[in-house]
């Protein structure tokens, strides 16, 4: 689902919603923007909620558009995740050429809304919301599927039935299916030069115009997660492309001691925004992990000492091996040379007696 803020609703739009389907009834709209909108609706003969979102007919005229629409239903119907929205179906109306898209429905809100509505989250809940996304994305990516667009207005939370909050990761319009390159280079889609996604959230590579993977989604859930924490991007500027410049040149900014960002914490994102994708989390799962240590309470330095003390247990432990078997080879040497030396030794000694015996025996003769 399309989470839009009120300031990118547009005027109303007149669309053909009695082609669609007849078996799902519109029961109001949620949300539009320049392309098209999202209904609420309802199954006639199950009850059951739906999100569908549509496109101007005008609009799916652009090939590209319409080729994206489509990317958006086929990553998404390839992936099975709790924290995923479904996508369920996807057509073109026959008169009037319309693609829609219907979704589960999800009863809740996006992290942009929440943010400006309750202000910065706490570090509890910044790190249940971070791990479900992150979990998310991990699937993705096992599904060869990056986001490549994830910014708080595609991340949607709603109450489960327990009352804890649930994430959403939504619209998948711009995904990359890494396993499709051949497709997507066919239809012009994501093409290397072309530069896609929302700049207050997108990697360095990403901004350029290069290949990405799935380390660049972990780049954007970095830049989230300082959103989560401290209620603003990392990078703010007047323009895009001022923007997109500081993503590729400035560091990370530093949080203000008021938000009491744990260390461990800042080390998870400040490592998710690396410039370069090789210094960032090798995959989003080791992202996850960290994650789920610091909600399990586990300290991550305690969790890196412990490793460095087993690798200084290992090099002694193979230093002590290496000594033991150069003190025994030693040893052995000695042992030997020693049992080499004695007759020779015994020769020596009765030498200079038999010559003395001899001289004596001469002289008396």
């Amino acid at each position: 689902m399309d989470a839009l803020t009120p300031l990118q609703v547009q005027p109303q739009l007149d669309l053909p919603l009695d082609e669609l389907p007849p078996q799902y009834e519109v029961l109001g709209k949620i949300s539009e923007g320049g392309m098209g909108a999202i209904y609420r609706a309802r199954n006639r003969f199950t009850g059951v909620l739906f999100a569908i979102k549509v496109m101007l007919p005008e609009t799916a005229r652009d090939a590209r558009a319409l080729q994206r629409f489509s990317g958006e239903a086929r990553a998404a119907m390839s992936m099975r995740h709790s924290n995923i929205c479904q996508v369920h179906d996807f057509g073109i109306t026959e008169q009037s050429r319309m693609p829609y898209l219907v979704m589960e429905w999800i009863n809740g809100i996006c992290l942009a809304t929440k943010v400006q509505r309750d202000g910065y989250l706490s570090i509890g809940e910044t790190l249940f919301i971070s791990h479900q996304i992150a979990k998310a994305l991990a699937h993705a990516h096992q599904n060869n599927v990056v986001h490549r667009d994830l910014k708080p207005q595609n991340i949607m939370i709603s109450r489960d039935a327990d009352g804890r909050t649930q994430v959403h990761l939504v619209d998948f319009g711009i995904a990359k299916v890494l396993t499709d390159d051949d497709f997507e280079q066919r239809q012009g889609l994501t093409k290397t030069g072309m530069v896609v996604g929302t700049p207050l959230f997108m990697s360095p590579e990403q901004a350029k115009g290069l290949r990405v993977d799935g380390r660049s989604d972990i780049y954007a859930l970095g830049c989230v997660m300082y959103f989560l924490l401290t209620g603003r991007p990392p990078y703010i500027a007047a323009t895009h492309i001022e923007t997109i410049t500081k993503h590729c040149t400035e560091p990370p900014p530093k949080f203000e001691a008021a938000y009491k960002v744990p260390g461990d914490l800042k080390r998870i994102i400040y490592k998710a925004m690396e410039k370069e994708p090789t210094d960032r989390y090798a995959k989003m799962d080791d992202l996850a992990t960290d994650l789920r240590k610091m909600i399990s309470g586990i300290s991550l330095e305690i969790g890196r000492l412990t490793i460095e003390k087993q690798k200084v247990k290992k090099v002694l432990l193979m230093l002590g091996y290496f000594l033991a078997s150069f003190l025994a080879a030693y040893t052995f040497s000695l042992i030997m040379q020693s049992a080499f030396d004695k007759p020779g030794a015994k020769e020596s000694a009765s030498t200079p007696a038999h010559h003395a015996r001899l001289h004596t025996e001469n002289h008396s003769n």
